[in-house]
């Protein structure tokens, strides 16, 4: 928030009237930095607005409430009351440059309509970070708490500064595309969040993980060897710590707020990961088991170290997962005797051939 907002205005239109539709043409504005160019219209019978304008610069984030620290996520943000107050507003908006909730974008388009107590909002288009935006998002006020559906598709865009814009932490670096798809409910963001249900998609290249060196941790303990399974401490992060990644891929099901994937993958220099398992989007609580495999350059050999990666997102912990270092050890004993008593099997079947063509 700012206290200078809506201190300076002016306006400059031509009026005309007519059937009971005041039209407001050439409409000229300045609110505080921005410049407001277009024309509207207003329905006196049913107080229907019409509306086609463009901002030349705008920054949102001035025009909202002040930030006192106190904020607990379940603030009402969004009534059906505030959607049914707005039917029959329909129009579009360009804005050159806009800055909302830290993010900021360019050359925006989008349509607005409100009817039936129901906002659509989209298609709009932006370019942000070096990428692109397209997405369409629908408020339902039908029911008793607002119902919001996203189809949202972000393409190629640069992601440490849209992190550190958007949510303060720039522990991911690269060039990322996201989409979703997806659907919730509620008054606050909290519930908004905790209501999520849907499916996205990540993909990204050259790019780091800062905080978390997953070569350097699998590297570690590949040398431990035999030691291996006596390593029960969790391993120690330091700072500088980064997975570097030429790509990165994932899908997940969003159910209830939690993000749930089966396919993560990242593939670096002489390094491929795989995992699976989940992260809390309200708490950013993550429980994910992952397998960190070693190529060797030179032969092509490979050793693989399973993991466990828990704490939250921007503070990971991590601790060797034990029980699949059991299972292989298993795995690789039962191999070895098989191949014991397939040799056996084989020397006494020669043994019986020998005597039956005697």
């Amino acid at each position: 928030a700012d206290k200078k907002a809506l201190t300076r205005t002016s306006i400059k239109t031509r009026f005309a009237f007519a059937n009971n539709v005041l039209r407001l043409d050439k409409l000229s504005m300045n609110l505080d930095d921005s410049k407001i160019n277009g024309k509207a219209s207003v329905n006196l019978d049913n107080n229907a607005i019409r509306f086609n304008l463009k901002i030349d610069t705008i920054d949102a984030d001035r025009y909202l409430a002040p930030d006192d620290g106190r904020s607990t996520g379940n603030e009402t943000l969004l009534t059906v009351q505030d959607i049914r107050g707005l039917n029959g507003i329909s129009g579009q908006l360009g804005i050159g440059s806009l800055k909302a909730f830290g993010i900021k974008s360019q050359k925006v388009t989008t349509t607005i309509s409100i009817s039936n107590n129901k906002a659509i909002i989209g298609p709009s288009k932006a370019r942000l970070y070096g990428g692109s935006y397209l997405g369409r998002i629908v408020i339902d006020a039908n029911g008793k708490t607002p119902k919001i559906s996203l189809n949202e598709k972000v393409r190629s865009i640069k992601l440490e500064p849209f992190l550190r814009d958007a949510a303060g932490t720039s522990q991911i670096s690269g060039i990322g595309s996201v989409t979703l798809n997806a659907s919730t409910q509620g008054k606050s963001s909290n519930a908004l969040t905790r209501n999520l249900n849907g499916k996205m998609n990540v993909f990204a290249r050259n790019g780091k993980v800062k905080g978390l060196d997953l070569k350097k941790i699998a590297t570690s303990l590949v040398a431990l060897g035999d030691k291996l399974k006596r390593r029960k401490a969790r391993i120690k992060k330091e700072r500088g710590d980064e997975t570097v990644f030429d790509k990165l891929t994932m899908s997940a099901v969003i159910k209830n707020g939690v993000a749930r994937t089966g396919n993560l993958s990242i593939t670096g220099q002489n390094l491929n990961v795989t995992g699976k398992g989940t992260v809390d989007a309200l708490t950013l609580v993550q429980d994910l088991e992952i397998d960190a495999t070693l190529i060797e350059a030179k032969t092509g050999k490979r050793a693989s170290v399973p993991l466990l990666i828990s704490g939250t997102v921007s503070d990971p912990k991590i601790r060797l997962n034990l029980g699949k270092l059991t299972e292989k050890k298993r795995a690789k004993i039962k191999a070895k005797h098989k191949k014991k008593i397939d040799k056996k099997k084989k020397r006494l079947k020669d043994k019986w051939k020998k005597l039956l063509d005697k």
